[in-house]
């Protein structure tokens, strides 16, 4: 099928989408347009920002509800949205949105897709706000280009409207190839962020970004920077693109009303995200982390942060989904280029054959510089990145666990938050974060 075939079905199927998104939001009584409501919207970065705005707000005192891939938040109210869909269907979205109106909460932050905002997930939504927090290649097996991507996120941006006479505003990240775009959207207010202090903005900008940046195992400290003030801060988070995240969340909280004093005073308080660069401390002598990198563009960021911040080995752990964007298997390159070993594992290959997917990620590991390891006799002194094929995750987990040395850092990465795993189209109940753990105590009982 072309290309352009499968625009024009998609096209047949969105009509669909848009009759099944009207009748939900009429049933539900069009909830969507009493709230304000903050978008965000980007490749990577979505749930931990998302995260970040409803935390500040929540601390702020505002009645706010969340709902992002992992979780909907609607006050004490925890439901799990963690398997492999971000922004819901409308049969699903549009009654979570009538109970944070009925539950008396005005102000709702969602995660929006690509998806989801071609598909018109999200349609009979007013959103106020809309944030971004990069646009990087992916869902191109779907979108069939960069440029058909960008323009699906780009329909967020040029449809603001504002509710409960609250001004529109955007959030835009002037480091990434999306702000030339957006910043055309008619708006406002519109912020703009950037780990360094943006330039060649215009008068009608404000800016925001991170000074004097220090990153340990136990978090990142810097400075908020506005033209107005600059204020010491920290976040109990790894990875310096959680600093990009909190800029972006600040800006969408500015615009709500909230001091950047207390932006400052409340993000130390942020909370561990699950799947998010997630720290594990079962009593094991090194570091293991689970982060959802499932991109070449998302892995290139994490993987640098994480060799940082130890003093041995790199350890990742990785796979590439099945009946997806093939291009992801170009993460092979990249953990060729930052890690030491690279198990390459399966990932819900769906009805892909799980051999083929790990060996054209074992092919770009090795254009990356990589070369095979023997698992039952791995080399511990090389320089070269090796990399090990075990289709079973559970093995592979095992294995990179045994595999590590004091000093070194075990990586487990694209799983994340989701609570389940597709193994030859069986989908299976599954959690690595849980899953470490218990093989971390198996392998040390005495720690445990």
């Amino acid at each position: 099928m072309t290309g352009t075939q499968h625009t024009l079905l998609q096209k047949v199927k969105n009509c669909y989408h848009w009759l099944e998104a009207w009748y939900a939001c009429r049933k539900a009584g069009f909830p969507g347009r009493q709230l304000y409501v903050i978008g965000v919207t980007g490749t990577d970065g979505k749930t931990s920002t998302t995260t970040m705005i409803y935390h500040l707000l929540a601390q702020a005192g505002k009645k706010v509800a969340l709902i992002n891939t992992i979780q909907a938040c609607i006050g004490t109210e925890r439901l799990e949205t963690g398997l492999h869909v971000t922004t819901q269907n409308p049969r699903e979205l549009q009654p979570l949105l009538r109970h944070v109106l009925q539950e008396g909460y005005d102000t709702v932050v969602l995660e929006v897709t690509s998806h989801g905002l071609d598909q018109h997930r999200v349609w009979g939504i007013n959103f106020s706000t809309a944030v971004v927090t990069n646009i990087k290649e992916d869902h191109l097996d779907y979108h069939g280009s960069y440029e058909a991507y960008l323009q699906a996120k780009a329909q967020l941006f040029f449809s603001l409207r504002s509710t409960k006479g609250k001004p529109t505003t955007t959030v835009l990240n002037q480091a990434d190839a999306s702000f030339s775009l957006l910043s055309q959207a008619r708006t406002d207010n519109r912020y703009v962020y950037s780990l360094e202090a943006p330039t060649a903005l215009s008068e009608n900008i404000q800016p925001l970004w991170a000074e004097d940046i220090h990153q340990s195992a136990e978090g990142i400290a810097f400075i908020l920077c506005s033209t107005a003030e600059k204020t010491p801060t920290r976040i109990p988070l790894i990875g310096r693109y959680n600093v990009e995240n909190a800029l972006a969340a600040a800006g969408a909280v500015v615009a709500a009303g909230i001091s950047q004093a207390d932006i400052a005073l409340y993000l130390p308080s942020l909370p561990q995200i699950k799947g998010r660069m997630q720290r594990i401390d079962a009593g094991q002598p090194f570091q293991v982390v689970v982060d959802f990198a499932h991109t070449p563009a998302a892995l290139s960021r994490a993987l640098p942060e994480l060799k940082r911040l130890t003093n041995g080995k790199l350890i990742v752990l990785f796979g590439c989904a099945g009946e997806r964007d093939s291009q992801r298997r170009r993460m092979g390159t990249v953990a060729a280029k930052h890690a030491d070993y690279i198990v390459i594992t399966n990932e819900d290959n769906r009805t892909e054959p799980v051999d083929q997917i790990m060996s054209e990620i074992a092919a770009y590991a090795e254009n990356g510089g990589a070369r095979a390891g023997d698992p039952a006799h791995p080399d511990h002194t090389t320089d070269t990145p090796l990399y090990f094929c075990i289709p079973d995750r559970r093995e592979a987990i095992r294995f990179a666990l045994r595999l590590a040395q004091p000093d070194d850092l075990v990586d487990i990465t694209g799983k994340g938050h989701e609570q389940s795993l597709n193994v030859d189209g069986r989908e299976l109940d599954w959690d690595d974060a849980e899953e470490t753990k218990t093989l971390i105590q198996e392998l040390y009982p005495a720690a445990s």
